[in-house]
């Protein structure tokens, strides 16, 4: 898949060590649960996109026991919400965001997701209707993310070959996103009658 090879080609040539095996011995050493999302999980649907940052889906009741043991191996915490923490290190050259979810939420996602293998490293990221619908909440939520996550979406739609005129990807979007969005989506799809 190109998205994967991009992935591993980058981190090969720029990273001074791999974060994502950092990340999972850190959440492994914490027993705590992750999903891989953001814009390395859209790379995993064979889609190349460059991102920033990786992205992790945590269990919020684990927040403070996975902050502290971050901090442990010399993350910084840069910026955190309620929901959310934004961790840097000297060691990498790229951010990690944690976004923290119920238990409940967390286990579906995994339940649904698919393994990947990134850098020799096998993880978890959310099946498409999942990594979509936090796309579709993350727009919702923060209006600044409508053009990237839109066009993620639209990349994700073409990839895997959803047809978003569909009732189950409406409802999908009304539940996580908005009508006005959908309706965008179609519009960017060719699919608006």
């Amino acid at each position: 898949m190109p998205g994967i090879v991009l992935c591993e080609w980058f981190f090969k040539a720029t990273m001074k060590k791999n974060i994502f095996e950092a990340a999972a011995d850190i959440f492994e050493t914490a027993k705590v649960d992750y999903v891989l999302i953001g814009g390395f999980a859209v790379n995993t649907y064979g889609i190349a996109r460059n991102t920033a940052d990786v992205d992790f889906l945590a269990p919020e009741e684990d927040r403070v026991k996975l902050l502290k043991e971050f901090e442990k191996h010399d993350f910084k915490i840069s910026n955190q919400t309620p929901i959310f923490a934004r961790l840097t290190s000297e060691k990498f050259t790229m951010d990690l965001d944690l976004l923290f979810v119920d238990a409940e939420t967390l286990k579906e996602v995994a339940a649904h997701g698919k393994s990947v293998t990134i850098t020799g490293r096998m993880l978890k990221v959310p099946s498409i209707d999942h990594l979509i619908a936090l796309k579709l909440h993350a727009i919702k939520n923060d209006s600044a993310r409508e053009a990237s996550d839109t066009a993620d979406i639209v990349d994700l739609i073409r990839s895997v070959k959803i047809n978003p005129a569909e009732a189950s990807f409406r409802a999908l979007c009304l539940k996580h996103g908005s009508a006005s969005l959908y309706e965008k989506i179609l519009t960017l799809t060719g699919d608006k009658k």
